[in-house]
C-alpha cells in the first residue's frame, strides 16, 4: 500500500467489513491518522454519534497497512447480531428486575424473571461461537 488511492480503497474496503459484520453503516467511514510525536498509524471508524459514549473502534500499527488489518481484526471479533441482540435483553431484563424490587414489587413477580435472566446468562457463558464438535 504505497498510494493515497491504495490507502482510501482499503479504508473503503473496512467500512464495507464493518457494514457486512453489522448489517448497520458506520456513522463515519474509516479514516486512518498519525499524531505530532506518536510512533504508530491508527485506524479508527465511528460506529455511532460522538456524542454517544463508546462512539468508535479502533487499532493501530507500525504502518497504515498494518492499523488497517488491525481495524479488520477487530471488526471480525464484534459480536454477531443476535449476540448483541441477546446482550441488549439480558441488560433490559436486569434494569427490569432492579425496577421490580425498587418498587417493591411482589417476589412472585420478580422470581421468575430473575430466573430467566440467570438461564440466559448460563447460556451465554457456554455458547462458543465458531466452535464445531
Amino acid at each position: 500500500m504505497n498510494t493515497a488511492k491504495e490507502v482510501s480503497e482499503a479504508l473503503v474496503a473496512v467500512d464495507s467489513r464493518y457494514i457486512e459484520k453489522t448489517g448497520s453503516a458506520p456513522n463515519y467511514g474509516a479514516h486512518i491518522r498519525i499524531a505530532s510525536g506518536d510512533e504508530h498509524w491508527e485506524c479508527e471508524i465511528w460506529i455511532k454519534s460522538c456524542t454517544l459514549p463508546n462512539y468508535s473502534i479502533s487499532a493501530t500499527g507500525k504502518t497504515p497497512e498494518s492499523a488497517i488489518e488491525a481495524l479488520c481484526d477487530v471488526i471480525d471479533n464484534l459480536p454477531s447480531e443476535e449476540e448483541r441482540n441477546l446482550r441488549e435483553f439480558q441488560a433490559d431484563l436486569g434494569r427490569l428486575i432492579d425496577k421490580g424490587r425498587s418498587f417493591g414489587i411482589n417476589v412472585d413477580y420478580v422470581n421468575p424473571l430473575a430466573e430467566t435472566a440467570k438461564r440466559l446468562a448460563e447460556n451465554a457463558l457456554t455458547y462458543q461461537s465458531g466452535v464445531r464438535a
